[in-house]
């Protein structure tokens, strides 16, 4: 069962997802960065946090904080559900 979504969802992930999703090295966080759709995710927060440059570039920060959480928590249900309705359409990898 393909995940199907009607509208763009903001969910994001965390650092560590983007580390490993792009495999990210220690040398690559020291260089300047863009992350472009990322939706609100946490990568960019934790650049910053670190002193790494890195600029976020989505369409879904026209809107304001509030909105972005508020559409997020629309979107929630939908999501879980269908992740819930095919767990062997997902990989789930930890390192």
């Amino acid at each position: 069962m393909a995940m199907k979504l009607e509208n763009v969802v903001p969910f994001g992930r965390s650092y560590d997802e983007y580390r490993l999703m792009f495999a990210l090295s220690e040398e690559d966080l020291d260089k300047k960065i863009i992350s472009v759709a990322d939706a609100p995710a946490a990568f960019s927060v934790s650049m910053k946090k670190r002193g790494s440059r890195v600029i976020s570039a989505n369409p879904l920060y026209i809107f304001g904080i509030d909105d972005i959480e508020r559409r997020f928590y629309k979107a929630l249900d939908e999501v879980i559900g269908q992740v819930r309705d095919s767990p062997g359409g997902w990989i789930w990898a930890m390192r």
